[in-house]
């Protein structure tokens, strides 16, 4: 009779408890074989930046109406496509709407490079896009690139604890021929190409591999617009 009360007490105890507290999933009456509620976890982490240099590089910008600032400290922000500007006080910003060209020299890699808007490039009838192209070669027919971002999501699976748990910015890139007043994004493989270079493609083609160029070398690919520039020319 003693053993059969303090079961009984036992259990009121319980039930109260229960009514004046949360439950926990890890109770094994409301979560029997341990199986617990899947948990939200944190949002992943995020590799690389949306800057086309990773540091600031000492350069110059030209804003609308031709006004050149020069000796400044720059990167650009390629997601939200404008020119951050450092200065002893701040960071300033030049929108795309106001920015025409910018330069930069790169002391560590001993490289300069050039930058224009394309809305501010001559000689096309239709934009590619809104943004910046770096200056590759500039004729007739004109060689830029491109630069975009890819994210990669992250692979993490929590209940196999497996995968890469952040995210990654990926900085890409596209070489763009302007002719005849449209731009073409340039394959790596030549045969792809044949829209772009017209009816000057076969000797352009012939061109490239009599002098072993390739699509994927920037310096080939300069010498390979350059020539198909002759061609323009006849």
């Amino acid at each position: 009779m003693k053993k059969l009360l303090t079961l009984v007490l036992f259990v009121i105890n319980i039930s109260a408890i229960a009514q004046v507290s949360d439950v926990s999933v890890l109770d094994p009456f409301v979560n029997p074989d341990a199986v617990l509620d899947e948990l939200l976890l944190p949002p992943p982490p995020t590799e690389g930046n949306v800057y086309l240099n990773d540091e600031w590089l000492s350069g110059s910008l030209v804003i609308y109406g031709s006004k050149v600032i020069n000796n400044q400290l720059l990167r650009y922000d390629i997601k939200h496509k404008h020119l951050e500007i450092k200065t002893p006080e701040e960071i300033k910003v030049c929108p795309l709407s106001l920015l025409e060209s910018f330069s930069w020299f790169d002391k560590e890699l001993k490289d300069s490079a050039y930058f224009v808007n394309i809305n501010h490039i001559p000689n096309q009838t239709e934009f590619y896009d809104n943004g910046i192209l770096e200056v590759l070669y500039e004729e007739k027919a004109s060689l830029y690139r491109l630069y975009y971002l890819e994210v990669q999501e992250s692979t993490y699976v929590p209940s196999l604890d497996m995968g890469r748990r952040s995210n990654k910015i990926l900085k890409k890139s596209d070489c763009l021929l302007l002719t005849s007043g449209k731009f073409y994004t340039l394959s790596k493989t030549m045969k792809n190409n044949k829209k772009a270079f017209g009816n000057e493609f076969v000797e352009v083609s012939e061109f490239t591999k009599k002098n072993k160029l390739k699509m994927k070398n920037e310096t080939d690919l300069v010498g390979i617009v350059r020539h198909y520039n002759t061609l323009l020319d006849n």
